[in-house]
């Protein structure tokens, strides 16, 4: 099985919960570009965004912060 990184999991999960960027960036308080980026694996996420980011998507992302990739 092929392992997904964390940007092509919050892809996925954002797009299963039907939400834009640009709600997720409102939520976070970032930009859209800046949820594009992590969604590309361009940017590390801080440990703030990382915590808004598990409240907006409703997730619990201390398991994928640890291990860098996901089980797909």
């Amino acid at each position: 099985m092929r392992r997904m990184t964390f940007g092509e999991y919050l892809k996925k999960e954002r797009l299963r919960q039907g939400k834009t960027r640009k709600e997720i960036a409102e939520a976070v308080g970032v930009t859209e570009r800046t949820v594009q980026y992590w969604e590309n694996d361009q940017r590390n996420l801080t440990l703030n965004n990382a915590a808004r980011l598990a409240v907006a998507l409703g997730i619990n992302i201390s398991i994928e912060l640890r291990s860098g990739d996901i089980d797909d």
